[in-house]
Formats: structure tokens, sequence, C-alpha cells
């Protein structure tokens, strides 16, 4: 049964040392869209429908202990995104067109253990990727490749 995680998703663009991604790069600190609604805040990480970063391979060693090895993936899916909110995160993470971009993020452990990643966002396929709604789009994926742990 899913559990409720840590919320203090962080997200910054390019490659950043852990100092440098600040709570003022939280997801819920975001600028609001001319579109958004004042309340609620809809910058928020669905956490029940996100995934954990996961190793691209488990090995196992031989004394049957397991270790990560490569790179990780992970996804977030933001409840709610107006039209002017998807905007602002193309802006800021995928300018230009861009179907991909490098990012730093601070996400969470199936543990719910903080762990910042620098590693590559993927552009959403709309509608695919999120389900259309009044003014913008539900459940909106974002998929998250090549993730490097970073301390």
């Amino acid at each position: 049964m899913p559990t409720t995680r840590a919320t203090d998703h962080r997200i910054r663009s390019g490659t950043q040392a852990v100092v440098d991604v600040t709570s003022t790069y939280s997801v819920t600190a975001r600028s609001k869209a001319s579109d958004q609604p004042t309340d609620p805040n809809f910058w928020i990480i669905d956490t029940l429908q996100s995934t954990a970063p996961k190793p691209a391979r488990v090995a196992t060693m031989l004394d049957l202990s397991q270790a990560a090895d490569g790179f990780y993936s992970w996804q977030w899916v933001i409840s709610h995104m107006t039209n002017g909110m998807l905007t602002l995160w193309y802006t800021d993470f995928l300018p230009s067109g861009a179907r991909s971009g490098v990012v730093t993020v601070r996400t969470y452990t199936d543990a719910d253990v903080s762990v910042y990643l620098t590693g590559v966002i993927y552009r959403p396929n709309l509608p695919g990727d999120g389900t259309p709604m009044l003014g913008g789009w539900a459940n909106v994926v974002w998929r998250f490749d090549r993730g490097v742990v970073i301390t």
C-alpha cells in the first residue's frame, strides 16, 4: 500500500551542486502562472503516483548481496497544471521547444530519504502523459533519466 512521502521536491536547471539547490528551487515555491488559481497551490508533486529513483540495473555480487549499478530513472506526477504552468515549466527546463534538458533535483527514495540527482528531464507527450482538463492538464507525468546521485 502506498504511503505519503515527504514533499520538499526541488528542481533547478543545469548541473548544480547540492548546496545550490536550495529551498528557493522547491517545486511548491515556484512562481504562479497568470492563469493559475491562488488557492490551492497547484505546484504539488503527487507522491502516490510518482516513482522513486530506481537504478538501471541491480547487480548481484558473489556473496549474493545486491548493489545499484548504472544511472537512475524516476518520474514525478503533477496533479494539475494550467497551460500557463506548463509554459513556465517549459521555459525554465525545456527552452526553445527542447524535448529534453539537464536538471538537478531533490527527490525521495522509496524509504522517504531525500536524494539529490543530476539527470535529464523529458517533455511529456500530451495527451498521453496527462489528461486534458478545462484550462490545462491533470496528472502530468514528468520523466527523468540518466540520473546520477550527487552529494
